[in-house]
C-alpha cells in the first residue's frame, strides 16, 4: 500500500493525459488523497520525452530529403498541447481522422529540440541514437552532399548514409 501512495505521491500533478487523470483522480479516491491538476506543459518538462518514448518518431523522407521528429495519437487534444510550446503542427495521420500526428518539420525547431530539449530530457530507449543521424543529415546537407553527384566522394557518403539511415530512422 506505501508503494501505490509513493506513485500517486510521485505523479500526482504531473498527469497531462485527461484520461490519464481521470484514472488517477479515482484512485486517489480509494486512498483519500486530494488530486492535483496537472501542472501547465512548460518547455522543459520531461512529458514530450515520455510520450516521443512511447508513440515517437524520426524520419527521413528520401523524396523530399526532409527530417521530421512526429509523435502519433489517438486524441488530438493530447498532440494540440505540444504545438505552442515546441513548435510543429498537428493534422490527421489518416484518412479517417482516427489518429493524429503532431509534426515539427523546421530545420531550426528540430536542432532546437534535438540540442535544448531532448539533450537534458533523454529518451530511456534508443531513439536517442536518431539524433545523431539527424544532426548528421544536417551536417551532409550543408557541405552540399544531398545535391552532389552520386559518383562523387560527398555523393557516395551520403548514398552511404542513407542506406544507414534507412536501417535506424523510420521511413
Amino acid at each position: 500500500m506505501q508503494g501505490i501512495q509513493q506513485v500517486i505521491k510521485d505523479v500526482n500533478g504531473l498527469i497531462q493525459n485527461p484520461v490519464r487523470y481521470l484514472k488517477l483522480s479515482k484512485i486517489c479516491n480509494i486512498y483519500n488523497i486530494d488530486v492535483i491538476p496537472a501542472v501547465k506543459l512548460e518547455y522543459n518538462s520531461a512529458y514530450l520525452s515520455g510520450l516521443f518514448d512511447s508513440d515517437g518518431s524520426v524520419y527521413l523522407n528520401k523524396q523530399s530529403i526532409q527530417v521530421f521528429i512526429t509523435v502519433s495519437q489517438k486524441a488530438r487534444e493530447l498532440l494540440e498541447t505540444l504545438v505552442p510550446v515546441y513548435g510543429g503542427v498537428v493534422r490527421p495521420s489518416n484518412k479517417n481522422a482516427t489518429a493524429f500526428k503532431w509534426t515539427v518539420y523546421k530545420k531550426q525547431d528540430i536542432l532546437n529540440l534535438i540540442d535544448n530539449y531532448f539533450h537534458w530530457n533523454n529518451c530511456v530507449s534508443a531513439k536517442n541514437k536518431k539524433f545523431g543521424m539527424v544532426k548528421q543529415f544536417y551536417y551532409l546537407s550543408s557541405i552540399g552532399a544531398v545535391k552532389a553527384p552520386e559518383d562523387s566522394v560527398l555523393g557516395v557518403s551520403f548514398k552511404q548514409f542513407v542506406r544507414e539511415a534507412t536501417n535506424n530512422l523510420d521511413n
